[in-house]
């Protein structure tokens, strides 16, 4: 039986914070394979580029958090059941911007 690994896991969770605390333009596939404790050689296995995993990690982060939102007050009228994060976030957008 072969090995179970955490590393995807890590990986997102790693891009996630790092991404927070700078920016996504300055950091690195060696800042987030040092973070996470993986091998560069694991990041490719699981992930093609640094804009891959961050879209992978921020959509988890988006259905994690989903189901806190459903439960605000202020969206009610925002169906988050069928939208995207970006569907989503132009609905905001449109709503206090007004564009």
């Amino acid at each position: 039986m072969g090995r179970v690994s955490d590393a995807k896991q890590r990986l997102m969770e790693a891009v996630r914070e790092l991404i927070w605390a700078g920016s996504y333009g300055s950091t690195t596939i060696d800042q987030i394979c040092e973070k996470a404790g993986v091998k560069k050689g694991s990041f490719y296995y699981f992930f093609d580029s640094k804009a891959d995993l961050a879209v992978t990690a921020i959509e988890g982060e988006w259905k994690n958090r989903r189901t806190e939102l459903d439960a605000v007050k202020c969206f009610d009228d925002i169906d988050l059941s069928k939208g995207s994060l970006l569907a989503f976030l132009a609905k905001l957008i449109h709503r206090f911007c007004g564009t």
